[in-house]
């Protein structure tokens, strides 16, 4: 349950009192993560043995920075999701680190911080309003769905490095409109949006981005 041990050397006609806090081992918690791009991030863990560790306070890391707490959750759990951060798999995106640490309540302590890494990138809601400063910005226009193959639903994810009117649209095979997913201005930036094909036959579909003078197209498929 403990990591942390002393010994001590007690001579003749000596009196000592000694004062210890015990701590939760945290080399046990096999920390995961959930496996789907550009959802957000699922911290995933196995709970100490010892029942007296009750809560686990999960802390986070960017870039080496200064740790933060961003929540906590009751024993048997065993999982978190950052809603800041979207799971990535590109390390030109940001290194996250969380910690889900244990806290031992018989003596009221914390385990000794040990982070693991992942690659995220932050998407929130508001990030059109963020200072241009603290966004990362891309260095080249690029879109991608996933999954691909998708049934009945995918994630387009598109970026760019300069403020740009942004129209995204589906065709199908014959070259046919079907959905247009974007039509507006947007700031440099990263963003996706969903398109569900629900109401849409098995196939190959395009997916079209124009962003100023730049045009991409790539191929998805829609299998039921």
């Amino acid at each position: 349950m403990t990591t942390d041990y002393r010994t001590f050397i007690i001579n003749d006609n000596e009196t000592h009192t000694i004062s210890y806090t015990g701590k939760p081992s945290n080399y046990n918690r096999d920390v995961t993560f959930g496996t789907i791009l550009w959802d957000p991030i699922k911290v995933i863990w196995v709970d100490n043995p010892n029942t007296a560790v009750t809560q686990y306070n999960i802390w986070r890391l960017i870039n080496g920075g200064t740790p933060v707490l961003v929540g906590s959750v009751n024993r048997g759990v065993k999982q978190f999701i950052d809603n800041d951060y979207y799971l990535a798999n590109w390390k030109q995106f940001d290194r996250v680190e969380y910690d889900p640490r244990p806290y031992y309540s018989t003596e009221n302590s914390n385990a000794t911080p040990l982070f693991v890494e992942i690659y995220g990138i932050q998407l929130k809601e508001n990030q059109e309003e963020q200072p241009k400063e603290e966004k990362n910005i891309p260095t080249e226009f690029a879109i991608t769905n996933y999954p691909n193959p998708f049934n009945p639903t995918t994630t387009i994810n598109y970026q760019l490095p300069i403020t740009s009117d942004v129209v995204i649209k589906v065709f199908d095979i014959t070259g046919k409109e079907v959905a247009v997913l974007v039509n507006e201005k947007k700031e440099a930036g990263y963003y996706n949006v969903n398109f569900d094909g629900g109401n849409l036959s098995s196939g190959v579909y395009i997916y079209s981005i124009q962003a100023n003078e730049n045009r991409i197209s790539k191929k998805m498929l829609l299998v039921k």
